[in-house]
C-alpha cells in the first residue's frame, strides 16, 4: 500500500509540473516596471494610444516616459502574476482567454480569470519570459520587429528574443533637497510606492512658512474655525466674537496646523493637493456622478453635473465636494432656493458672495450674487458656478483644494492671502475626505492623479502642531459663589454686559468651559447665552427632577439631532435614531427657547444632551 501512495504521489507531482511548470519558481520582479523588448531596448511594451478603455491593444512602441508605457506587477502566489498598466489600473489579458497561436494581448478590467494571470519565468542571462497561465503560450512580439505599432500576441515558446524581455523597475523617487526643505521626501516616496500611478509636483513657492501663517492673520475674518473649538485654536486678540454667523477667529497655531502640507501627506489629505482642473476619461461617470450625490439635495441634478464639468474640463467630484461642503448634505434654503421678490426663484449653490455676520446679511448678499448672474434655475446656477470656479481658481493658478483656500502663488495677479474661496480654515481638509472618499466608493483611487504640493523655504525640522483645544464642552450644572455677577456678551471683562445674576447660589447651566483659561459659557432659563467668568461658579449636582423613560419620536420618521444645551443656538449633541430609548431627568426648566420646550436627557451610554419635548415619547 505504500508503495502505490508514493506511486500516486509521483504522479500527482509531475502532472502539476506539466500544467504549471513555475508554479514554485516565484521571481524577484515586484513592483512598477518598464518592459523593455530583447530586440532592441528602446522599445517597450506599451498600451496603444495610451487607452483606458477595456479591449485596448497592447502593443511594442518606442519608449516616451509615459505611464501608458509602465506596469505595476505583483505576486498572487503560486508562481502567478498580475500585471497592471498604471494609467488605467487595468490589466494584462489574453483575449477571449484563447489558446490559438496569435492571441492578441489586450487589457482588460480586473478579474480572477487565468487569462490575468502570468507566469514570469527567469531565462537566467537577464532577460524574462511571460507565459500566460490559462494556456501556455508566451508573450511574443509579432514577426520580432522592433517598430511603433508592432502588435504584441502570443505563441508557443521558442527561446528568441521576441520572447525575451527587461524589466526595468522605476524608481519611485522625489527630487527634493532635504536639509532645506525637512518632512517631504519620505512621506511623498511612500506614497509613490504604494500608489504607482500617482504623480507628484513640487510647488516652490518663495515664500517661508512663518510669513504666509503672518501673513494670512493680517485680517482677523480671513480664516475662521467652528465654535466648538477653544483654547489654543482661538484668536488671543478676537477671543470668542462671533464672525460670519457664529465662526470665531483661528489662531495662527491653528493657520499654521493647517498650511503645513506636511501635516498631510497620506493617503487621504493627500487629495487636498490634487490637480483638479480636469475631466479624467475613465475616472468619471454618470453613474459614478449620481452615486455621489444620492441621498443629497443634489440627486436629480447628475446629468447637470457632468454636463457642465465634461464642457469646462473640470473634476465633477472637486464641483460635488465644494457643493457639499457649501451647503451641506440637505443644502440651505441658499443653495435649493431663494425666493427673488420678483416671481422668481434664485439659487446660488456655491454660496458665491454669500459672506456677511449673521444670516440675515449673508442671505442677502448670497440672493443679490444670484439675481446679477440671473440664476433663476438650478441647472443656471451650477453651469455658472463651475464657469466660476474655472475661471477665477482652477485656470488661476488655484487649482488644488488647497490653492483656493491658501492664495500663496502671485502669478494669479493678486495680492496675496486676499484671493481665497471660503473662510473656514479647515475647508480643503475636509472637501479632501470628501474627494478621496469619492474615488475610493467608485474603485478609482489607482488613477492617474497628479498632485501639487506646495514647498515653503525655512521650514522647520518639526511640523506645525495641532492645537489643544483645553475646553470642555458638555452641560454641566454650575451656582454663582459670589453676588452680582456679571455675564458678558464675550469671554472677556472688556465686552458688553448682558445681564446681573444679583445672588449667591444662583444656578446655572454650563455648556462649555476654558474658554479664553477660565471663562465658561452659560445658558440662562430665559434663553439668554452668555459668559462668565469661572472665578465665580462652582459645579454642583446635576438639577434633577424627573426620572422617565422616553423614546425618539418625530414626524418623519428620521430621529433627530440635540444639543449639547436648551437652544438652537448651542452646539449640536448625539445625532438618535427613530425609537432611540432615553432617560429624561429634567423638564419644566427651559422652556419656550427659539420656540421649544427643552428636555434634559440622558442616554444609555451616560452622556447628557438636551431635545425638545415633541420628539419624544413618554414609554409607559
Amino acid at each position: 500500500m505504500k508503495k502505490i501512495k508514493i506511486s500516486i504521489l509521483i504522479i500527482a507531482v509531475l502532472l502539476m509540473g506539466i500544467l504549471c511548470p513555475y508554479s514554485n519558481a516565484a521571481t524577484t520582479v515586484s513592483g512598477t516596471y518598464i518592459i523593455r523588448s530583447s530586440i532592441d531596448k528602446d522599445y517597450v511594451i506599451d498600451v496603444a494610444n495610451g487607452s483606458t478603455a477595456n479591449g485596448a491593444n497592447i502593443q511594442l512602441y518606442k519608449y516616451d516616459k509615459s505611464t501608458k508605457q509602465q506596469f505595476n506587477v505583483s505576486y498572487l502566489g503560486s508562481g502567478l502574476y498580475k500585471i497592471l498598466a498604471v494609467h488605467s489600473n487595468k490589466s494584462l489579458d489574453v483575449k477571449d482567454a484563447s489558446a490559438k497561436i496569435g492571441a492578441n494581448v489586450q487589457q482588460c478590467e480586473q478579474n480572477k480569470e487565468d487569462a490575468q494571470k502570468w507566469i514570469i519565468k527567469d531565462n537566467q542571462d537577464g532577460t524574462y519570459s511571460i507565459i500566460s497561465r490559462c494556456n501556455g503560450l508566451y508573450v511574443d512580439v509579432y514577426n520580432a520587429v522592433a517598430a511603433n505599432g508592432t502588435n504584441i500576441q502570443m505563441c508557443d515558446g521558442n527561446g528568441l528574443n521576441a520572447q525575451k524581455f527587461v524589466f526595468e523597475k522605476v524608481e519611485t523617487t522625489i527630487s527634493i533637497d532635504t536639509t532645506k526643505y525637512p518632512g517631504y521626501k519620505e512621506k511623498i516616496e511612500a506614497l509613490m510606492e504604494l500608489h504607482p500611478t500617482w504623480n507628484f509636483e513640487l510647488l516652490y513657492t518663495g515664500l517661508s512658512l512663518d510669513e504666509v501663517v503672518s501673513g494670512e492673520a493680517q485680517v482677523h475674518s480671513r480664516n475662521l474655525v467652528p465654535s466648538d473649538k477653544s483654547g489654543e485654536w482661538i484668536c488671543s486678540v478676537c477671543g470668542t466674537k462671533p464672525y460670519d454667523s457664529g465662526w470665531y477667529c483661528a489662531s495662527e497655531k491653528a493657520t499654521a496646523y493647517y498650511m503645513d502640507p506636511r501635516n498631510f501627506l497620506d493617503e487621504i489629505n493627500i487629495f487636498q493637493f490634487q490637480d483638479v482642473n480636469e475631466y479624467i476619461s475613465g475616472v468619471f461617470t454618470l453613474e459614478g456622478i449620481q452615486n455621489q450625490v444620492n441621498n443629497t439635495y443634489l440627486k436629480n441634478y447628475s446629468n447637470d453635473i457632468d454636463t457642465a464639468c465634461r464642457n469646462q474640463n473640470v473634476n465633477p467630484y472637486y464641483i460635488i465636494s465644494r457643493l457639499i461642503q457649501e451647503q451641506g448634505k440637505n443644502g440651505t434654503q441658499i443653495g435649493r432656493g431663494m425666493d427673488g421678490g420678483d416671481g422668481n426663484t434664485y439659487y446660488n449653490p456655491f454660496n458665491i458672495g454669500a459672506s456677511g455676520n449673521g444670516w440675515d446679511e449673508i442671505y442677502a448678499n448670497a440672493l443679490a450674487t444670484a439675481k446679477s448672474y440671473g440664476w433663476n434655475t438650478m441647472e443656471k446656477a451650477l453651469e455658472g458656478g463651475i464657469t466660476f470656479c474655472k475661471a477665477n481658481w482652477l485656470e488661476n493658478y488655484q487649482n488644488t483644494l488647497y490653492q483656493n483656500k491658501f492664495d500663496i502663488d502671485t502669478r494669479n495677479g493678486t495680492a496675496l492671502y486676499v484671493h481665497q474661496y471660503m473662510q473656514n480654515l479647515m475647508g480643503a481638509y475636509s472637501e479632501a475626505q470628501l474627494l478621496q472618499g469619492m474615488y475610493a466608493n467608485t474603485d478609482r483611487l489607482e488613477s492617474n492623479f497628479t498632485f501639487i504640493i506646495p514647498v515653503y523655504e525655512n521650514m522647520s525640522s518639526t511640523v506645525s502642531q495641532l492645537p489643544s483645544n483645553s475646553s470642555e464642552i458638555y452641560p454641566m450644572d454650575v451656582e454663582t459663589t459670589g453676588t452680582n455677577i456679571n455675564v458678558r456678551a464675550e469671554a472677556n471683562t472688556s465686552s458688553n454686559v448682558l445681564t446681573v445674576i444679583a445672588d449667591k447660589g444662583t444656578k446655572l447651566l454650563s455648556i462649555e468651559r476654558g474658554i479664553n483659561s477660565n471663562w465658561q459659557k452659560i445658558i440662562l432659563t430665559d434663553g439668554t447665552i452668555g459668559y462668565v467668568s469661572g472665578t465665580y461658579l462652582k459645579q454642583i449636582d446635576d438639577q434633577v427632577n424627573c426620572n422617565e423613560k422616553a423614546k425618539v419620536k418625530t414626524n418623519d420618521g428620521y430621529g433627530c439631532n440635540t444639543r449639547l444645551g436648551p437652544s438652537l443656538s448651542i452646539q449640536k449633541g448625539p445625532y438618535l435614531d427613530e425609537a432611540t430609548e432615553v432617560t429624561i431627568i429634567n423638564k419644566g426648566t427651559y422652556n419656550n427657547i427659539d420656540g421649544f420646550d427643552w428636555y434634559r436627557i440622558k442616554l444609555s451610554d451616560g452622556r447628557q444632551a438636551f431635545i425638545p419635548s415633541r420628539y419624544l415619547q413618554v414609554i409607559q
